[in-house]
């Protein structure tokens, strides 16, 4: 049986995620964006800042669009009191729309954590050539925000730098896992994309002439390893058969791995990992696949996408999307809540 306790955050965490207007939507969520110095890219990366809020200030759809529904925050909202543990969140693939992550960032900022959602640059379908660089790029621009928000004059005082951690789904979800200690091995690597291999953008490089064996393989298999984070949850990695298991077996950051339960694509499977390591804890959101994690699609979104000749993204489940985000957003939190304490 559910704790009734549970039951009530379950319940709470689902009306926000549909913008409910009630005492548990995210009306107690602030909203801000700021430019961080990302030295691995030699420039500056957005990263929008979502925190909780005792402002009473009305909340507006963020996000939205004729497909998607937005969710509802409180743009400049003055902070909430005290220090709050940090999550910093890393979205999707090479080349998915960064607002699809928006949920989740929200629904952890309604439960006490401030978020900072790194957006790196977008991708362009004949940018393949400079997608490969994204492995370590975005690891990278992750340890960038922290290190700008640990300094910074008005944040450092809001964020408590003892309680810090990263949350990241498919190649975010990579990221995620480097920062925890897990090195990719280079032929690992190269062979995601060979026959049989699991990689997920093989036709897009190939398409574009990208070899694999010419990635520079200093940069790929460095330690991307950043000691200030206290745990890390990872939502159907990508490129999961490519870490070094010696990388894997000496992990020493607490991490969990959620996966998808119902069929997903080889390269989102995660699950093998919690094999390969003593600090890795693995998961299944059972009723969860691939599309389970992108935004919620709004009444016209199916029919705009069929249009288009595109359905998957906004095809009905059972359950509901919004039920799947607020069983993920549990998962999340208590494996946050496992490692960083109560709030």
């Amino acid at each position: 049986m559910v704790p009734k306790l549970h039951r009530f955050r379950l319940i709470c965490t689902l009306l926000a995620l549909m913008a409910a207007k009630s005492a548990c939507a995210s009306s107690g969520v602030g909203l801000t964006e700021i430019a961080v110095p990302a030295q691995e890219r030699g420039r500056e990366i957005a990263v929008t800042l979502w925190y909780p809020t005792s402002s009473a200030g009305k909340a507006i759809p963020v996000g939205s669009n004729a497909v998607f529904e937005g969710v509802a925050a409180q743009p400049g909202a003055v902070v909430a009191p005290g220090r709050h543990p940090l999550v910093l969140l890393s979205f999707g693939g090479m080349r998915a729309a960064q607002m699809h992550g928006n949920w989740l960032a929200a629904g952890l900022a309604a439960e006490g954590y401030v978020v900072a959602f790194v957006h790196p640059p977008e991708l362009a379908s004949d940018e393949a050539s400079r997608a490969v660089a994204e492995i370590w790029r975005r690891p990278a621009d992750l340890s960038a925000a922290l290190t700008a928000l640990s300094s910074d004059p008005v944040w450092s005082r809001h964020v408590d730098r003892r309680r810090v951690a990263a949350v990241g789904t498919f190649l975010g979800a990579t990221s995620v896992l480097q920062l925890a200690g897990a090195r990719l091995d280079f032929d690992r690597f190269v062979a995601t994309c060979t026959p049989g291999g699991t990689g997920l953008d093989c036709a897009w490089y190939a398409e574009s002439g990208v070899d694999l064996r010419q990635t520079d393989p200093k940069r790929l298999t460095a330690s991307r390893r950043d000691e200030r984070i206290a745990a890390v949850v990872a939502i159907a990695p990508e490129l999961a058969d490519a870490f070094s298991p010696d990388s894997l077996r000496t992990l020493a950051t607490p991490t969990s791995v959620l996966t998808l339960g119902k069929p997903a694509p080889s390269g989102l499977d995660g699950s093998s990992l919690g094999g390969r390591s003593p600090s890795i804890e693995t998961s299944a959101v059972m009723a969860a696949d691939r599309f389970s994690v992108f935004a919620l699609c709004t009444p016209k979104g199916a029919a705009i996408l069929a249009e288009e000749g595109d359905t998957l993204l906004c095809d009905p489940s059972d359950p509901p999307r919004a039920e799947l985000h607020a069983r993920i957003l549990a998962r999340v939190e208590r494996a946050l809540h496992a490692a960083l304490g109560p709030q």
